[in-house]
């Protein structure tokens, strides 16, 4: 073997290793991204659930945070986020508030769809992309949503009537 080529073997394996690097790097820092803005979203659905009437939340607003469980946790946060939606709804209703809609069930809906696609071979070419897609617009209603959900005043009956209005 020639210096040559044993010069041009050693740049390949010199440039297999920089570019070995290099994705290192990249995948690290987006699956940090993708744990910061993970946790950022599930903030989001941890106080929109806490905001909600407590009859009508089916699950503490904390149990979002299980979401982060492997293998269970994807199909944990979309059950969440139909919980959620459905409990919204419900805490709209019983504040007699129209504008409610359907508590962004549809697209929670949706989204449960869509990642069950994912998990199935040549149809998750359509349903990753679809859930990312449902996921982005979920979050923006929801975000919406929490803005708008109505107090309701607790009245106890151990505290007279006569001051029940500054609660």
């Amino acid at each position: 073997m020639n210096d040559q080529q044993q010069l041009n073997d050693q740049m390949a394996v010199a440039t297999i290793h920089t570019l070995s690097a290099g994705m290192l790097i990249f995948f690290t820092i987006l699956a940090i991204a993708g744990v910061v803005v993970a946790a950022v979203y599930f903030l989001l659905l941890h106080r929109t659930m806490d905001k909600v009437a407590l009859a009508q939340r089916p699950v503490p607003g904390w149990t979002i945070w299980l979401s982060y469980i492997p293998v269970a946790g994807p199909i944990w946060s979309v059950v969440f986020a139909v919980m959620l939606s459905s409990s919204i709804k419900k805490d709209f209703l019983l504040a007699g508030r129209p504008d409610h809609k359907d508590g962004a069930l549809p697209f929670a809906i949706g989204m449960a769809v869509a990642l069950l696609c994912a998990f199935i071979p040549f149809v998750n070419l359509i349903g990753g992309p679809a859930y990312l897609v449902l996921w982005i617009i979920y979050w923006v209603k929801i975000a919406e949503i929490s803005k708008r959900i109505p107090v309701i005043p607790v009245v106890s009956t151990a505290i007279p009537p006569a001051f029940t209005s500054t609660l």
